[in-house]
């Protein structure tokens, strides 16, 4: 990925000034993809630029994950674990990461039924962060923001709202945006 982000890179990621300077040229936005389609685009990215905004979109539903699941911490700390790793990548944070990756599929089966995607995407972040390659890291840190928006969009189907897709993918795209290129560390 190029050093600042390209307009046409930041107008296919809802940035509404860029698609202004582009005009007639801008491309259209990933938000008007289907379901999942959008996220295929995210391999443009450099991998921690993109395992950094799997962690931000990851992290949009930890509160609710807290305020339903006081007590189990799992997919905090998976998350937490990412991050650690991102900073400073060592062999004892690559294996704390691994580890609370693993114990996420424990929370997954403990919360089956509603919460469970959160502790997929917590899952997947950490697994994103310690990858081997950036083919698996990319697949992981999507896996995150697919089961991210899967859970926003069960919230809004549970209280018989629907057709909520693009504004959903507008609220993680504006996030993806601000946590890929927030860092001159791509």
């Amino acid at each position: 990925m190029p050093e600042e982000p390209t307009l046409e890179l930041r107008a296919r990621l809802g940035d509404e000034e860029a698609a202004a300077e582009l005009g007639d040229a801008a491309p259209s936005s990933l938000a008007e993809l289907e379901v999942n389609q959008w996220m295929e685009h995210l391999a443009v990215f450099g991998r921690k630029a993109l395992v950094r905004a799997a962690i931000e979109v990851v992290g949009t539903v930890l509160d609710e994950w807290v305020a339903n699941r006081p007590n189990d911490k799992r997919p905090l700390k998976a998350v937490d674990a990412a991050k650690g790793y991102l900073v400073e990548p060592s062999e004892n944070k690559k294996g704390y990461a691994q580890a609370a990756a693993k114990a996420c599929s424990a929370a997954r089966k403990d919360s089956l039924g509603y919460e469970h995607r959160i502790a997929e995407a917590a899952r997947a972040v950490a697994k994103a962060a310690v990858a081997k390659n950036h083919k698996t890291a990319t697949e992981a840190a999507i896996e995150a923001i697919s089961k991210t928006e899967e859970h926003i969009l069960y919230r809004y189907a549970v209280d018989a709202v629907y057709n909520k897709e693009a504004e959903v993918r507008s609220e993680l795209l504006s996030v993806i945006r601000k946590a890929a290129f927030s860092s001159p560390h791509r």
